[in-house]
């Protein structure tokens, strides 16, 4: 490099001959040489700057270059100064981030002698100080020693390496391989992990192989990828699993028609998802509803009991006019996703087309595997039918979008065995049921009931059925269930009312059981 003295610029005390300078600059491209023995592109350091690319701001040059892109992290970083009286006093080279690059500085140049990464951005930031009297042909200010100071910041970016962009399948099969595509071609790819790897016609793809093959088994691998122009990137991290891993299951069974609009869209994923929120977030649900119908019956006439006409329930239970409405999504536990409505009535709309799709092939569980194939799955809602049952009046009312459809007396638990209140949802019909108590059979209250009809369960072993053992509906006679009269196996009363037969036909699974009141 050819150290200048500006034009005008006179030798004097302090300041060095071009002589002098000339044999400093040799001495520090020994040092440098010394400092960049990891590799540079062969230039010989500060003495060479001028024959590298360059920027000159002022006083100042530097390589690279101002916003140069694709610097080799092997190629030198210097600064020198321009003139024979100009000096740097501070150097400072920082990559994104804050990291701070060691370097040797001398009054006359700055070279780095750490390390450079890839795929990074680096700031450098110099100051020289001038004699007074001078111009570096930049803004410079005067210092207290009575000389100009002149600083220059600006950035550099080094080479770009191949990414990772996307890995095609994730779930493979005996001898198949998951496709890496990378963002731009690549020169070669060296893979730690259970893996061999495979580089694709022009660089652009790496075909990875399992290597241990067994089903449902996870394959993490590390790959460090080396581009066109022969720089390598930080290793980067991607897996893909053997096929036989766990499958999701649901709570309805796919094409289910006419279910109750407190039906349960559960989703069992087999094993804990390695990210639940994730897991959930690949989710999507749908309601395809169908334009509401009126009842087509004349509502039913409320019951009357002892000359007494008992309430009708069922206008609270109408139907709310929904045109869209978000869907919440609760773990009920590491392996249940369960799906709810967001609707006024917290129930999913009647007469609608509820779907689900879970686009999770790929994803993992916690314990390395994956999931191999996609959920899409639908059920059909019927009408709005709710059941109210008023355990103080001991009534069951059947309502149907609104409106009555039947009335009649129950027998609810007794005092000691009430039936829960709450709202609940049919959960498991049954036709022909036995019932029998959890107790020992030597308890004073065991109980075995085979053939117990048209039994369907609502919360926990609390069901509605038919009891053909009595004939005193209207008051309390069960351990928690709710008997409704039948002519089914009723050898005592068989001219009992149908009404657990028309309750069997009048609902379905998911059909919501509201039970509210007091015991007498």
């Amino acid at each position: 490099m050819k150290i200048l003295r500006r034009p005008g610029s006179q030798p004097r005390a302090g300041l060095r001959s071009l002589t002098a300078l000339t044999a400093v600059a040799l001495t520090l491209v020994y040092v440098a040489a010394a400092c960049t023995k990891s590799g540079s592109t062969g230039a010989g350091g500060l003495a060479d700057i001028g024959r590298l690319p360059h920027t000159t701001v002022g006083a100042l040059i530097f390589s690279p270059p101002r916003d140069a892109t694709e610097v080799s992290p092997k190629d030198p970083v210097m600064v020198a100064a321009r003139y024979s009286d100009a000096h740097l006093t501070r150097v400072t080279l920082t990559r994104d981030g804050g990291e701070a690059i060691a370097g040797s500085l001398t009054a006359d140049g700055f070279i780095a002698s750490g390390s450079l990464q890839p795929d990074a951005r680096y700031t450098i930031t110099a100051t020289a100080s001038l004699p007074a009297n001078s111009s570096s042909g930049s803004s410079s200010a005067s210092s207290p020693e009575g000389l100009n100071e002149q600083t220059v910041t600006f950035g550099f970016a080094t080479a770009t390496t191949p990414k990772i962009v996307s890995v095609t399948p994730t779930v493979v099969g005996p001898g198949d391989a998951a496709i890496v595509t990378l963002d731009r071609p690549a020169k070669a790819v060296k893979v730690d992990g259970p893996a061999t790897a495979q580089l694709g016609p022009g660089g652009a793809t790496i075909s990875l192989y399992p290597q241990g093959y067994r089903p449902g088994a996870s394959f993490p691998v590390s790959m460090s990828v080396t581009s066109m122009a022969g720089v390598t990137g930080q290793p980067q991290s991607t897996r893909f699993a053997a096929k036989g891993g766990p499958t999701l299951t649901t709570s309805f069974n796919d094409g289910d028609r006419n279910l109750g609009v407190a039906s349960p869209l559960i989703v069992g994923t087999g094993q804990a998802p390695a990210d639940p929120a994730d897991f959930a977030a690949h989710f999507s649900v749908t309601a395809d509803v169908t334009a509401a119908v009126p009842p087509s019956s004349v509502p039913a006439a409320p019951l009357t009991v002892s000359g007494t006409i008992e309430p009708d329930p069922c206008s609270q239970y109408s139907v709310p006019a929904v045109t869209t409405f978000e869907v919440a999504a609760t773990w009920l536990s590491p392996t249940r996703l369960q799906f709810k409505p967001r609707t006024p009535d917290g129930y999913w709309p009647p007469n609608a087309t509820i779907s689900v799709s879970g686009n999770v092939e790929g994803l993992f569980t916690q314990d390395g595997s994956a999931y191999g194939a996609p959920l899409h799955r639908s059920f059909s809602t019927g009408d709005k039918r709710v059941i109210d049952v008023d355990l103080s009046s001991q009534t069951l009312t059947a309502c149907r979008s609104g409106v009555l459809a039947n009335q009649f007396p129950v027998s609810t638990g007794v005092p000691g065995k009430d039936t829960h209140t709450g709202s609940y949802y049919i959960y498991q019909r049954i036709p022909d049921a036995e019932m029998k108590s959890s107790e020992s059979e030597f308890a004073p209250d065991y109980y075995d009931v085979k053939h117990v009809p048209w039994t369907q369960y609502f919360h926990n072993g609390e069901a509605l059925h038919g009891a053909y053992w009595h004939n005193n509906f209207g008051h309390p006679m069960s351990h928690g269930c709710v008997n409704i009269s039948t002519p089914t196996r009723n050898t005592s009363w068989p001219g009992a009312a149908p009404n657990a037969e028309y309750l069997w036909s009048f609902d379905n699974l998911g059909d919501p059981v509201i039970v509210h009141g007091t015991t007498p």
